[in-house]
């Protein structure tokens, strides 16, 4: 578990009078068996911007390894979002509400010694208020594949 406290002075080149006070906290877990592990994390944060409004965001993820072959994982994020627009724009310095959730698997063999190499798929759904959606879409939806290479020991 950790928890932190920060101050950050002009953080952002685009509004170099704002300054920043940034809080965070994050739990994780880790339970192992014999061929399988699973993992846990739920984080939170909260930018208090001066001048300015509070942002908060918090995160859950979680991945499990079932008989050293097969992971599977998922991440769930929220965040407060004031940065979505730029001047005309009337929605721009408001505050919206964004989600995403991402879905995968990753299949892991060894191939070459002192590697394992797994080959995965990830799916992405972002939320986002009714009164943005013309802007951004009904609910974007993204994927991916991958080939990852670990060394190994």
């Amino acid at each position: 578990a950790q928890i932190s406290y920060g101050f950050l002075k002009s953080p952002e080149a685009l509004e170099p009078n704002v300054n920043t006070y940034r809080a965070t906290a994050s739990i994780s877990y880790n339970r192992s068996w014999e061929t399988s592990n699973w993992q846990i994390t739920a984080a939170w944060g909260r930018n208090q911007n001066q001048p300015g409004s509070a942002l908060n965001g918090c995160l859950l993820e979680s991945a499990i390894e079932i008989h050293s072959k097969h992971v599977l994982f998922g991440r769930a994020e929220y965040a407060a979002k004031n940065e979505l627009f730029i001047h005309p724009n009337p929605n721009a310095d408001k505050t919206f509400n964004v989600g995403k959730l991402d879905l995968g698997y990753i299949f892991e063999f060894p191939l070459v010694p002192y590697t394992l190499w797994g080959l995965g798929f990830v799916g992405s759904a972002s939320f986002v208020p009714n009164s943005i959606k013309s802007a951004y879409g009904g609910t974007p939806l993204s994927y991916m594949t991958f080939l990852r290479i670990e060394l190994k020991q």
